[in-house]
């Protein structure tokens, strides 16, 4: 299994049962200037909304990562294309 099926499927699970909000893993390409000391992860309320919008936070806590409130990082129209830019699951 390749990273990018394994990481698709985890996804898919995440956005399928509305688990939880993911923390990423800092991506190289996008996790630099302004977003450098950010920690990248999905809101709550997107997983619930299926939106792919990349978020960062200095810190996060339970209400942060709940709500849209950090900044945008990056947004995909599918899940599909956030695994293909290289987003990983932390």
């Amino acid at each position: 299994m390749t990273d990018k099926v394994y990481q698709k499927m985890y996804f898919e699970a995440i956005f399928n049962d509305v688990l939880y909000a993911p923390v990423l893993e800092y991506h190289p390409g996008y996790c630099i200037d302004q977003f450098a000391d950010l920690i990248p992860y999905i809101a709550y309320d997107d997983v619930m909304k299926r939106k792919f919008i990349i978020r960062g936070r200095p810190t996060l806590s339970n209400n942060t990562i709940a709500s849209g409130a950090g900044a945008v990082i990056a947004e995909y129209a599918t899940l599909d294309d956030l695994v293909n830019a290289g987003w990983r699951l932390n």
